[in-house]
């Protein structure tokens, strides 16, 4: 799953490093990081994001727990269907450094919320 994690840095830090295509050059080098972040996201976080949820719990709150992890991927789903068109209209390209600077951002809210440092 790490690896799917590294691939994925790569393709979306060589996107956002391409920024607008310009030339044929550019755009068949943008093409392929596109299909290689979404090859990764299939064999690296996607395949995994259930085994957070039913193995991260005890027994009678796996249920709970599958039920939450799929409504809060869900929910997330549903804001990225409406707000990255508005994001990428207004930022254009830098969009992606967006995305990039997004999990350090978050992470230390999201560890003081679940009570792990």
């Amino acid at each position: 799953m790490t690896l799917g994690f590294a691939i994925q840095l790569v393709a979306i830090t060589v996107l956002a490093l391409i920024g607008d295509p310009s030339g044929t050059a550019v755009v068949t080098a943008g093409i392929p990081m596109l299909g290689v972040f979404m090859f990764a996201q299939g064999f690296g976080p996607s395949a995994h994001i259930m085994s957070y949820a039913s193995l991260g719990f005890p027994t009678p709150m796996r249920g709970v727990s599958i039920g939450f992890n799929q409504a809060v991927l869900r929910f997330g789903s549903t804001l990225t269907l409406f707000f990255f068109p508005t994001l990428s209209a207004g930022l254009g390209t830098h969009v992606y450094l967006l995305i990039l600077a997004s999990p350090p951002a978050f992470t230390p809210g999201v560890k003081a919320i679940s009570g792990r440092f």
